[in-house]
């Protein structure tokens, strides 16, 4: 009996110390992975996730990132995947749920990552890439008023952010408050100068709100920027027409009409 006994305590030590052993080979293969994710080496980074996985299945934060080399590498159905497993394992993981909402985002099933971001801010409300996307998916259906209020939130936690000044200009170019969207156009551009988008757009909205010269000053920077835009051209030509500089536009729609499309 007492020998038994003490085969079962082995057997069960052995496995105990076994399946250790896994979790904490599991821990080095992730830790592998995050140093060749960090390198952008993303499908290296897969084959050590995948390992991790396979010596540790309940293992959230493996799939998670994952999934976010799947992201990188624009595999968005397989991420999408990935991190419903992470959240299998870990229900509480707001970025899980962030990410998995940009997934479906990519993939174009907008309520899908609508939904996905209000489980995120259930999570976490303060998170502002959950705001920020939910706003853009909202854009994205037209649904301008909403998609402001939930840029403005996204603002409100994190007012470094160019794409959500610009997505919430955009919202505001769409329902006409013009001189909203030129002062969301500006703070972009603040933040990230290169954001060619928001010089085009807020050159647009100069010319609704009948500010010719400011967009001109855009409209310059963008030819130099591109000289071989066509509607770069005949804009500033409008621009140049509207405050009697005759020659001017008709420079500009000379050279817009010699840009092949």
């Amino acid at each position: 009996m007492t020998r038994s006994y003490l085969s079962i305590i082995g057997i069960f030590l052995s496995i105990s110390i076994f399946a250790q052993d896994n979790v904490t080979k599991s821990y080095e293969y992730f830790n592998e992975g995050i140093i060749f994710y960090k390198e952008k080496y993303f499908n290296t980074a897969i084959r050590y996730y995948t390992k991790a996985i396979d010596l540790n299945e309940e293992y959230p934060k493996a799939y998670y990132y994952r999934a976010n080399c799947k992201l990188k590498l624009k595999e968005y159905d397989s991420a999408v995947k990935d991190f419903k497993l992470a959240i299998k394992y870990d229900e509480q993981f707001a970025k899980a749920h962030l990410y998995k909402g940009y997934a479906q985002m990519q993939l174009k099933e907008y309520d899908k990552s609508l939904a996905s971001f209000e489980d995120a801010l259930d999570l976490d409300p303060k998170l502002a890439k959950a705001h920020l996307n939910k706003g853009t998916v909202l854009m994205k259906q037209k649904k301008y008023d909403s998609a402001i209020n939930s840029l403005t939130k996204s603002i409100s936690f994190n007012d470094q952010q160019a794409t959500a000044y610009y997505n919430r200009g955009i919202c505001q170019s769409r329902v006409k408050k013009y001189n909203e969207a030129i002062r969301d156009y500006g703070s972009a551009i603040e933040i990230k100068p290169s954001i060619t988008g928001a010089y085009v757009a807020r050159a647009k909205a100069y010319l609704k709100v009948e500010k010719f010269e400011e967009a001109i000053t855009d409209l310059n920077k963008l030819i130099r920027k591109k000289a071989n835009n066509a509607d770069f051209y005949y804009s500033r030509g409008c621009a140049k027409l509207a405050i009697n500089d005759y020659n001017g536009a008709n420079t500009d729609f000379s050279a817009a009409l010699n840009i092949k499309p």
